[in-house]
């Protein structure tokens, strides 16, 4: 993961709150709820289409690298005969205490905090060409920095919304089944995390996220 300074998305920001003002009608709770149902309304979709597309599944092994690959991130997905698809983002990563206090996250300022990112993500793909995607996203994101020593934590939760820029290919040319996704992912939380002390540790505040998603997976032809 990786935290946007205030310093770095004044213009970003504008752009995203006017896509964001699509749905400001939306109250948080119901699009908590909404985001919660995601699973179940994938499901619910795939059927009502019949045999017009794939099934896949995947694994993230980007942000996992970066912390020691402890718990679970991936996706699974639905791509209709146009190219077009449903997807699923499922986050349950140990984030270390190195990856967060680095360059790459900028999530933290000093030592022994560790955290733990839980989220869930439904993304709508939208093809530029066969091989890149434009993806608007709503989500539910929530965040826990932990005190190795001294036990206290801080965190967040928020509804989310973002896109997502992914481009894909083959594993292995000529083997269509096997494929990768790498998707550079922008995140505004209606939520935003405020800035913390934690021991002698800064948690940095900021309501925009930027994170390289690394996925690998199967599709179901």
């Amino acid at each position: 993961m990786g935290r946007i300074k205030p310093g770095q998305y004044q213009a970003m920001s504008r752009w995203l709150f006017f896509m964001l003002s699509k749905v400001s009608g939306i109250e948080i709770q119901a699009m908590h709820r909404l985001i919660k149902t995601g699973p179940a309304l994938l499901l619910l979709l795939i059927p009502s289409v019949g045999n017009t597309g794939s099934l896949f599944v995947g694994y993230e092994l980007g942000e996992m690298a970066l912390n020691k690959f402890r718990h679970f991130a991936g996706e699974v997905g639905y791509q209709f005969d146009n190219n077009h698809a449903l997807r699923i983002g499922l986050l349950n990563v140990a984030l270390s205490e190195r990856h967060l206090s680095s360059g790459e996250a900028s999530a933290v300022e000093g030592d022994d905090v560790e955290g733990l990112w839980r989220g869930i993500d439904l993304y709508y793909d939208y093809p530029i060409t066969d091989t890149i995607f434009v993806s608007p996203s709503v989500g539910y994101h929530d965040i826990i920095y932990t005190h190795r020593v001294l036990g206290s934590s801080v965190g967040s939760a928020s509804g989310t919304a973002g896109i997502a820029l992914s481009f894909t290919g083959d594993i292995v040319p000529g083997i269509t089944a096997l494929y990768w996704r790498f998707s550079l992912t922008f995140n505004y939380s209606f939520e935003e995390q405020e800035e913390a002390i934690l021991g002698e540790t800064l948690i940095s505040d900021g309501a925009f996220d930027f994170v390289p998603f690394i996925f690998v997976g199967y599709t179901f032809e």
